[in-house]
């Protein structure tokens, strides 16, 4: 698996990375406005390794959210865990074809 992602790594076009990387850097107030003026719940797949500021999704999200934790995994949950994050994103379509 550590394989596979360094492949993908280095196979990558450094010209989208750098564009990627920076934008990072510019859109949390763009990010914060799309999802205050959003008409759906928000369902989110994360992984515990860095918690999910929930305070910040309560502030921002209008129609709601609703999070799903993945544990034991870190930057690449449906390759490290496949199993358990196609699980969770069943859980997640389950839910919103029953809402």
């Amino acid at each position: 698996m550590s394989n596979r992602v360094v492949k993908d790594f280095r196979e990558f076009d450094p010209q989208a990375g750098v564009q990627l990387i920076s934008s990072n850097f510019l859109y949390t107030n763009w990010e914060q406005e799309l999802i205050q003026n959003l008409k759906l719940k928000i369902y989110l797949i994360n992984i515990d390794d860095t918690p999910t500021n929930e305070g910040l999704l309560k502030k921002h999200a209008g129609s709601g959210f609703e999070v799903y934790h993945l544990s034991g995994s870190s930057h690449y949950p449906m390759i490290e865990n496949p199993d358990r994050f196609n699980h969770l994103l069943q859980e997640v379509i389950v839910t919103i074809k029953s809402n």
